[in-house]
């Protein structure tokens, strides 16, 4: 019974995290030294009222090739309900 119960819940836990993430769509990603344009965008669409979040991974092969740490790599990510509104904005965007 106790063996059931986990698994059950184990089971609501990994459905709420895919869910939870299935409403961002990924614009766009950078590493290195672009990063601070995915920053400016991310500022950018906020200000316009955009629902967005910037996602930071460790790049390995990045890291591999830059003498061995990983070096940062960020995704701005925006709510599926704002998507074709971030892309407009986007087009107009001035760095």
């Amino acid at each position: 019974m106790e063996m059931a119960l986990l698994l059950v819940v184990v089971i609501v836990l990994v459905w709420f995290i895919v869910k939870r993430n299935s409403n961002w769509r990924t614009l766009t990603a950078a590493s290195g030294e672009r990063t601070a344009d995915i920053e400016a965008k991310y500022a950018y669409l906020r200000e316009k009222q955009i629902k967005c979040r910037v996602k930071a991974a460790s790049d390995v092969s990045s890291g591999l090739q830059a003498g061995g740490h990983g070096a940062q790599s960020l995704k701005l990510e925006v709510h599926k309900d704002h998507v074709e509104k971030a892309q407009e904005l986007l087009k107009t965007y001035q760095e």
